[in-house]
């Protein structure tokens, strides 16, 4: 998912998002800091959505946080890739 769209959206309703380039920098944010929610793409470069949300899943048992919800967001638009 474009960055750029994203940020355009939400800027349409006075939100400010924070932004990751990969699903590492995004793991760091979500470590150093807490979300109300996180908007995860599921195909990012060095760590992908989903292991980047099992790596936070992880951590958050392991530190005794409250589960952050995550939304994830693909590209993807055909059948196969809906599952």
């Amino acid at each position: 998912i474009s960055t750029k769209v994203i940020r355009g959206m939400l800027g349409k309703l006075n939100l400010q998002p924070d932004t990751a380039s990969n699903g590492e920098e995004a793991l760091v944010a979500m470590k150093a800091q807490r979300y109300d929610l996180v908007l995860m793409d599921c195909e990012m470069p060095i760590l992908d959505g989903f292991s980047a949300t099992q790596q936070l899943r992880a951590w958050e048992v392991g530190n005794q946080r409250i589960r952050t919800p995550v939304v994830a967001l693909t590209a993807h638009i055909l059948a196969e890739h809906k599952e």
